[in-house]
């Protein structure tokens, strides 16, 4: 019974990353180019940066559990399409890897 209930929280939490990934896919998506190098406020880093910055969360927030994940390099993309398509790989990556490593 305890090992159904595990089984559910998993895959149920598994569908959510999933949602909010495909949402902040949408996002990536929805960000021209042209607005890439323009900083969010005086000063501050730029759009394309913060998008960079979303890639490159996914291994450092996962990677403490163990999975083994293709880590980013700190040099933002040249183009936000290579930004949105990193992030969608390595989000998909990151799911594959939790489906295949956590088990019960």
């Amino acid at each position: 019974f305890l090992k159904r209930i595990v089984v559910d929280e998993l895959e149920y939490t598994l569908l959510d990353l999933e949602e909010e990934q495909g949402k902040t896919a949408k996002l990536l998506t929805n960000i021209a180019e042209e607005l890439r190098s323009v900083p969010i406020a005086p000063g501050r880093k730029s759009i394309g940066d913060l998008a960079w910055h979303l890639v490159q969360a996914i291994p450092a927030i996962l990677g403490p559990t163990g999975l083994e994940l293709e880590k980013t390099t700190a040099e933002v993309p040249g183009t936000m399409v290579d930004i949105q398509l990193t992030y969608r790989r390595r989000a998909a990556a990151a799911v594959r890897a939790i489906r295949e490593s956590w088990t019960v």
